[in-house]
């Protein structure tokens, strides 16, 4: 049953996504711009706005993802150089493990494996990691290499960081935003979690399996495999308990990030093995977060 009521209505939508954009009657490009400046900024800040996550989650939730990140960095590391792996396959490899699809993917699962207290944590979960990739993830895509503040500037001036920023500013006042004005918004909001998905599944068209299969193989076990296990430990190291817990083991088990394929062909690290990764952990995760939302007792 939870693949039915969890995992079966998110793929209904991603497949109306592909199959819609691979027949050409929707543009990827507009969806996408949509999303971006307009659903997803009124999504967080409504979700902000309105729960009510306590300042130190947000810092416990900032540390575990930061520890994580690093960790699998370093297991990133350890494969690449057990593998021989030049800098900028190494790099994409590293993009393509490290980083995870916590939003247009993460977000629905939560919503419908836990309710909006779920949905709410996954929240914090996106605004701490979207910051370590604009960061952390440019750092990575460029070891060993010259690189630019371009892409970080770019990122910091998304208007994710003016949607976390403007809620956070709003409830240390206690303003109360007229109904007039909160309404649009949360109309904005309620159809974040179908475009985000329906976006998903445009993103996965076009993208094919590479010759490094091996490689690949590797990835997608790291990923969807160790994940899981090293998320699991970490959070009973940190005390987490609870949906806090799930919600963490869920968000980093998620598959590969499509945005870890953005920097990856900005910097020009082996894009076309990190979109095999993003497809193959994206579909094979049908698979392994039935299992996992099964042992959490979701």
């Amino acid at each position: 049953m939870i693949f039915l009521n969890v995992l079966f209505p998110i793929l209904v939508l991603v497949s109306v996504g592909y199959f819609l954009t691979q027949r050409g009657h929707i543009k990827p490009d507009m969806l996408s711009k949509l999303t971006f400046w307009l659903l997803s900024p009124s999504l967080i800040f409504t979700s902000l706005l309105n729960d009510r996550i306590e300042a130190a989650i947000f810092f416990e939730f900032g540390k575990f993802v930061l520890l994580f990140t690093l960790i699998f960095w370093g297991i990133a590391w350890i494969a690449s150089r057990l593998g021989k792996l030049d800098s900028h396959t190494s790099a994409a490899f590293a993009l393509a493990i490290v980083f995870t699809n916590g939003g247009n993917y993460g977000l629905p699962l939560l919503l419908f494996a836990f309710g909006q207290d779920g949905f709410s944590l996954g929240i914090v979960y996106l605004t701490t990691s979207t910051l370590l990739m604009s960061t952390l993830g440019v750092v990575i895509a460029t070891s060993g290499e010259e690189w630019s503040w371009k892409p970080v500037i770019s990122i910091a001036k998304t208007p994710l960081f003016y949607a976390v920023i403007l809620a956070l500013l709003v409830k240390a006042i206690g303003f109360e935003i007229p109904l007039f004005a909160l309404r649009p918004l949360q109309l904005l909001a309620n159809a974040a979690i179908p475009m985000m998905l329906i976006l998903l599944g445009t993103q996965l068209v076009g993208v094919r399996l590479g010759q490094q299969l091996k490689l690949l193989g590797a990835a997608t076990a790291l990923r969807l495999g160790l994940a899981p296990l090293v998320a699991w430990g970490l959070s009973l190291l940190l005390g987490f308990s609870g949906l806090t817990h799930k919600v963490a083991v869920i968000e980093v088990s998620m598959p590969s990030a499509v945005n870890a394929l953005v920097l990856a062909s900005y910097y020009k690290r082996d894009p076309k093995f990190v979109s095999s990764v993003v497809l193959v952990t994206t579909v094979l995760s049908v698979i392994s977060l039935t299992i996992l939302l099964i042992l959490l007792g979701a």
